[in-house]
């Protein structure tokens, strides 16, 4: 496992500090989500966990991790982003 730090920031017209949370993380060769990420906080203002860094021999293109996040302003508005976290293949035949 690697620890991840995320970086997020919103922005809104009206509201200076819209809620910033931890929606989802995502794994193209997740079985077993809950063996793969640690310490993630859905739904809370987590921008911290683990992600498991070795991957299966079968994926040439290597573990992809999607993250994403939703940020809620005062009035009730929603937007998401969201950042990929590769895990590369090791390049061994």
């Amino acid at each position: 496992m690697v620890s991840v730090a995320a970086s997020v920031s919103a922005q809104d017209d009206q509201d200076t500090h819209p809620s910033v949370k931890l929606a989802s993380i995502t794994c193209n060769e997740c079985a077993n989500p809950a063996e793969d990420v640690a310490d993630a906080e859905y739904g809370t203002d987590d921008f911290t966990f683990s992600v498991r860094a070795d991957r299966t021999g079968q994926n040439r293109e290597g573990r992809v991790y999607t993250v994403t996040y939703s940020a809620t302003d005062a009035a009730g508005n929603i937007g998401y982003g969201f950042a990929t976290i590769i895990i590369p293949h090791d390049q061994r035949r």
